[in-house]
């Protein structure tokens, strides 16, 4: 199943970070900032601000503790930087972490299961493009215009969406690898038919994937997932459309380690509490 670490820094803070397993395929989903500066309304990782980035040795100790974690017989075969941060907030340990976990003499980790995701810090996704490395790029879309993303993702006041699926496409045409957009699925907020129409526009001939999502519960933002119905009417727009779609299954909300649920911990009283964690 899943499971959560604690991972204590030599400065007091406490990160997270989550190991998954879906038959063979077992994914490390890494943290990449203490804390997180982009304050998305549905996401736990950024309530506290950002307090600095991780260190290059910090973002691969995370998958170092789930490798040395597993049972004799597994396997770490992908890593997402999904966790705490803004991964382009923290361009160049980012990158160093990543060639060291796809090198033999690393982890030995294949750079098509390394995912990079991002909130669509364009200067960021321009720059990762040139790298020559084959990774894959996540985008967090959760809307389809710019009134909506902004009410939920406050960063994109200053960017906009239309220069987000630009530099996507851009992506895609330096290193031919398709774009993956994460859209978590809000009730009331960014699922109706009219949403999936208009996501369908955004997206018209772009060489992507949509994972849909639905939002998973932080105590404070009161946010609900739509109805079963609902979703599937989401799903089922986007393909008759010709967009491939993944319906993601919720891994590791009983233990609030799922999408959106990461956050930096700041408190002592942790020690006490957590049973697991690693210092």
């Amino acid at each position: 199943g899943t499971e959560k670490f604690l991972i204590h820094l030599s400065d007091e803070n406490v990160i997270e970070c989550v190991l998954l397993r879906e038959g063979r395929k077992i994914t490390a989903c890494v943290s990449t900032q203490v804390g997180c500066a982009m304050a998305c309304q549905f996401c736990a990782s950024g309530l506290l601000g950002l307090e600095r980035n991780l260190t290059v040795g910090e973002i691969v100790e995370q998958a170092l503790h789930v490798k040395n974690h597993l049972q004799h017989d597994e396997r770490l075969t992908n890593i997402v930087l999904m966790g705490i941060g803004e991964p382009l907030k923290n361009y160049d340990n980012v990158v160093k972490a990543v060639r060291i976990m796809n090198a033999e003499w690393g982890l030995g980790i294949g750079a098509r299961h390394i995912t990079i995701s991002t909130v669509g810090i364009i200067d960021g996704m321009h720059r990762l493009a040139q790298e020559g490395i084959q990774v894959n790029l996540a985008i967090s879309l959760h809307a389809p215009n710019d009134i909506t993303r902004s009410k939920i993702i406050p960063s994109n006041k200053k960017i906009g969406i239309n220069n987000i699926v630009a530099a996507a496409r851009e992506y895609f045409k330096a290193t031919r690898r398709d774009i993956s957009f994460e859209y978590i699925l809000i009730d009331g907020v960014n699922a109706s038919k009219q949403d999936a129409e208009s996501l369908i526009r955004l997206l018209k001939g772009v060489q992507c994937n949509v994972n849909l999502l639905p939002v998973n519960p932080v105590e404070e933002f009161h946010l609900k997932p739509p109805s079963q119905e609902t979703i599937e009417m989401f799903c089922k727009t986007l393909e008759k459309h010709g967009i491939v779609v993944t319906l993601r299954k919720r891994k590791g909300d009983n233990i609030s380690a799922a999408c959106g649920q990461l956050r930096l911990q700041r408190h002592k009283y942790l020690w006490k509490k957590e049973e697991l964690f690693v210092k």
